[in-house]
């Protein structure tokens, strides 16, 4: 502002003859500084929107199956927490076995399969979109004294990213979750949630969706705070000749809301541009 008044004093003190009309002397003067300044202000208002601060993928499943002293079982787990722009996951087993020791002829085995994958739009300080699927298959087989049980669960198959808003945001969430067979459960679920300073808040769930499943298509305006997106898929077979499978997808959009600054540097771009127009 000093600097500013000192040129029009400088302007003041030129004889009236060579004096520039104000609207003249203040476009010749400043333009440029004030474009790059409303520039500046505009992209640093952007420049930080939304950011990936957390990713956490987990995929475990257990069996036990046989008859009499032939048991076959086992125990399988996969973690990923790296933070990167996209990534996806499987494990699965299938395994069939029989006999005819006491206590008399059986067959028993599983077939099971976890699968999840994500895709980051934009970079993980300053991201646009998340898209994400996954699914979980199990089925299980006996006939005559073999037992089986198949179990994912606690989590399953679960995938959570994090994310930190800056500024006020406009989003958009749409998606579907599916399920068949047997108990399905409440560990099946897609959902938007916030924390609250004690708990992670719902500010979406799938298990509110009739039947708890079905699509979804969500919108609304995220404050400044932090976020996480939750997947998660469970499966629990406990006896011979069952069949589960479910699956989800969403595509989780934002977009920014200018603040009052940005809107004001627009305008600034704006009349300046005009005051260089009329200078020319």
């Amino acid at each position: 502002m000093s600097q500013f008044l000192s040129l029009l004093s400088s302007r003041q003190q030129l004889p009236s003859s060579q004096a520039l009309p104000y609207r003249v002397f203040i476009a010749r003067t400043f333009p440029a500084g004030i474009v790059l300044s409303a520039l500046l202000l505009f992209f640093s208002n952007i420049s930080q929107a939304q950011l990936i601060v957390g990713r956490d993928s987990h995929l475990n499943f257990n069996y036990v199956f046989g008859a009499g002293g032939s048991v076959y079982s086992d125990t399988q787990i996969l973690n990923a927490m790296t933070q990167d722009l996209n990534d996806n996951l499987a494990i699965g087993h299938s395994q069939m076995e029989g006999g005819s020791n006491p206590p008399g002829p059986w067959t028993a085995g599983i077939d099971v399969e976890l699968a999840q994958q994500y895709s980051i739009t934009g970079s993980l300080g300053n991201f646009s979109q998340i898209q994400a699927s996954g699914f979980s298959t199990g089925e299980t087989f006996s006939t005559g004294f073999g037992s089986v049980g198949l179990h994912s669960s606690s989590p399953g198959n679960r995938l959570m990213l994090y994310f930190d808003v800056i500024q006020p945001q406009d989003y958009s969430l749409t998606g579907e979750i599916a399920f068949t067979g047997t108990s399905p459960g409440a560990q099946n679920q897609v959902a938007l949630q916030l924390w609250d300073g004690i708990i992670w808040a719902n500010v979406h769930n799938s298990l509110f969706l009739p039947g708890s499943q079905g699509s979804f298509d969500w919108t609304g305006t995220l404050n400044p705070g932090e976020y996480r997106m939750l997947s998660v898929l469970g499966l629990s077979l406990p006896g011979g000749n069952q069949s589960a499978f479910r699956s989800y997808n969403y595509d989780f959009q934002l977009t920014s809301i200018p603040e009052p600054s940005s809107a004001a540097a627009v305008l600034m771009i704006g009349v300046v541009s005009v005051l260089i127009r009329r200078r020319r």
